[in-house]
């Protein structure tokens, strides 16, 4: 089961879906909450430095900012995966009302990307 996963994940990053894959597997656990969680990390209004919704659109913001997909000024790149895990990472640490510390949101390219939750 593992394999078909991480499988299509590389199907979907091939494809530059990961992105809208993260929309979808949350969506699909609460659309109410999965919108409050996507228009926090968009809007980035009202949010503390402790919250998985201001980690996560720090990191989308420094990935965002020019045309490449890369972190900014460091020339790091940065896979459709990278942000489909962190992405499940934040959205589980949301649903399960945790903070979150300035680095956890980690990525291991060896590992299989979160279930969300």
């Amino acid at each position: 089961m593992g394999e078909g996963r991480e499988a299509r994940g590389e199907r979907h990053e091939a494809k530059g879906k990961g992105r809208k894959m993260s929309f979808v597997r949350t969506g699909r656990k609460n659309e109410e909450q999965a919108m409050l969680f996507w228009l926090r990390v968009r809007d980035g209004e009202e949010l503390r430095k402790s919250m998985p919704e201001y980690r996560l659109r720090l990191f989308l913001m420094q990935v965002f900012r020019g045309k490449k997909v890369e972190i900014r000024n460091t020339g790091k790149k940065v896979t459709e995966k990278e942000i489909l895990a962190k992405s499940i990472q934040a959205w589980n640490a949301f649903r399960n009302r945790e903070t979150m510390r300035s680095g956890e949101l980690k990525y291991d390219p060896n590992k299989p990307i979160p279930e969300a939750v």
